[in-house]
């Protein structure tokens, strides 16, 4: 019998401090891109020398490594989070947090020449969508610690948005881990990843079990590879498939998510009448709702997991900060029994 090991989930990204600036729709115009990008569909234009105050703000934390790992933690699963912070105030606060939240600080990395992350975030428009304006900070240089006990004694890594210039070693050494010590590796990759392509990642999707992207996301890994790419669902799931993945799944906003394995495909609905106060770290709590569903039904059942995912990713639309509506195991409960999401195949 294999011995027990120390983690559920070690988390792999950022940590950061996010503002939040609440603007004014006089002060701000948001317009179709007039150059037609399929992946840069709307702009934010803000009058250039001028001073614009906002209507409010917020403090908050954020980070795609510490929002789903407080995700797991609330549903009770034991974590670590491989993120790198400064030797700041918002280090200390980081770290205070994840301990208020039960979470492993042992594979916390601190470094004195650079701060800690933090991200301005813009909300503006009817949509209440955002802008975020990120400075890395002590982010940028993230590194895998192969060296730290406990680093590979988890069911799960799950790794988010890389930054800096040891990202492409992480991943190298994720997956030598993943094949090595039979671990499961869920990845909802960042912009620097996204932008290499299929080209540099191909060799890496083979080894996950679950990838996550968004529409947009997807379309513009696929037409980087034929730039003739229909944006038809059913097609970019079979693609990211085709690279590897065991499990593939498009986040599309309002109209829901998307599943595929290599057995069937499936839609989640999401509430059409979801008041949305804020849409930061929706992503996340997709992600790690989805993979948090798999743990509590050891692998079985997928619609549980979808439920959970989308469950999980409207209560943190349905509150300010990407963690405030991060839901408790009792919660989730609750919500599951009250409500069902239409789940279909296609």
């Amino acid at each position: 019998m294999a011995p027990k090991r120390k983690y559920d989930v070690i988390t792999i990204g950022s940590a950061v401090r996010d503002i939040f600036l609440w603007l004014k729709d006089d002060d701000v115009i948001i317009f179709d891109n007039p150059s037609g990008e399929a992946t840069r569909r709307e702009l934010l234009a803000l009058e250039y020398k001028a001073k614009v105050n906002a209507e409010r703000s917020a403090l908050a934390f954020g980070g795609g490594a510490q929002n789903c790992a407080i995700t797991f933690g609330r549903l009770g699963f034991k974590v670590a989070s491989v993120v790198s912070l400064g030797c700041d105030d918002t280090a200390e606060a980081i770290a205070n947090n994840m301990s208020h939240e039960g979470l492993s600080l042992d594979l916390v990395s601190h470094h004195s020449t650079r701060h800690t992350g933090f991200s301005v975030i813009i909300e503006a428009g009817e949509e209440r969508e955002h802008v975020i304006i990120a400075e890395q900070g002590a982010n940028g240089l993230l590194s895998f610690p192969s060296a730290r006990s406990g680093v590979t004694s988890t069911d799960w890594y799950y790794a988010t948005s890389l930054t800096g210039g040891n990202w492409p070693k992480t991943l190298e050494k994720i997956a030598g881990f993943v094949k090595s010590k039979k671990i499961n590796w869920a990845w909802n990759p960042g912009s620097d990843q996204l932008d290499a392509g299929f080209g540099f990642l191909g060799r890496f999707l083979k080894h996950c079990a679950v990838f996550q992207v968004n529409r947009d996301e997807a379309l513009g890994l696929l037409r980087g590879e034929d730039s003739q790419t229909e944006d038809n669902i059913g097609l970019l799931l079979t693609s990211l498939l085709h690279w590897g993945p065991k499990m593939a799944i498009i986040t599309d906003g309002q109209d829901g998510a998307y599943y595929a394995d290599k057995q069937k495909m499936l839609h989640i609905s999401a509430d059409k009448n979801l008041v949305v106060k804020e849409s930061t770290g929706a992503g996340d709590a997709f992600g790690s709702g989805f993979v948090a569903g798999l743990l509590m039904t050891k692998m079985a059942n997928v619609p549980y997991a979808l439920e959970t995912a989308m469950h999980n990713a409207e209560s943190v639309l349905g509150a300010i900060g990407a963690q405030a509506g991060i839901l408790r195991l009792d919660e989730l409960k609750q919500v599951l029994r009250k409500k069902k999401h239409k789940i279909r195949k296609i």
